[in-house]
């Protein structure tokens, strides 16, 4: 049984991100409710996802301690940042510039 352990929804509201607990992202069609495409470049349960406000980019956390940045115009990873903690919240702000960094306890 998948188990998802991260949800958050583009800002069109047609595609969807779910990260689970062993270690995969999937970003799926609303519409036709498909997966549209995959990342598995985890090492640990995805712990938080982000979409930017611009809908091109897609903000990980997951237990191995790295927050990932995606260009999902190019579905690659363009920025790994290695932390000193588990994060378990990662979130743009409307401007897409920055991205908060939570750890701990998760926030909504």
């Amino acid at each position: 049984m998948l188990g998802y352990s991260s949800i958050d929804f583009h800002p069109d509201g047609l595609l969807l991100g779910t990260g689970t607990v062993d270690s995969t992202l999937k970003i799926w069609d609303v519409k036709s409710g498909t997966i549209a495409t995959t990342f598995s470049d985890f090492s640990g349960k995805v712990t938080s996802l982000s979409f930017s406000e611009n809908g091109y980019y897609l903000a990980t956390a997951s237990e191995c301690n790295l927050v990932k940045i995606w260009d999902l115009r190019k579905l690659a990873n363009i920025h790994t940042i290695e932390v000193p903690d588990m994060v378990s919240k990662v979130r743009f702000d409307a401007s897409a510039q920055f991205l908060g960094v939570s750890h701990g306890q998760s926030v909504r």
